[in-house]
């Protein structure tokens, strides 16, 4: 079994699997990943995440907000680091 992790990937990769992902979700594609379904792979993948991930996550993936909506909260160097974790530990909850 291969395990994706954010780990060994480019940013621009991880962010291309991400919105790939959020696409079959949003699709409502049943799509099965090891032991559970994406459904469950999202939900674990955002209770990895710290409460400043989470948001970047939902904000940049999930509600699709405008391009510059961190800027009222984060700086631009944290905004990327903290995306950045947000895309590593939720790929490192997939394995394929």
């Amino acid at each position: 079994m291969y395990s994706i992790s954010g780990d060994n990937m480019t940013y621009k990769e991880m962010e291309s699997i991400i919105k790939y992902l959020i696409s079959l979700q949003k699709r409502q594609e049943v799509w099965e990943v090891s032991e559970g379904n994406l459904t469950k792979i999202f939900d674990f993948g955002m209770q990895t995440m710290n409460e400043d991930e989470q948001n970047v996550f939902k904000h940049e993936f999930i509600l699709f907000s405008d391009k510059y909506w961190w800027e009222e909260y984060y700086s631009k160097s944290t905004f990327y680091r903290v995306k950045k974790s947000a895309m590593v530990k939720f790929l490192r909850c997939l394995k394929v």
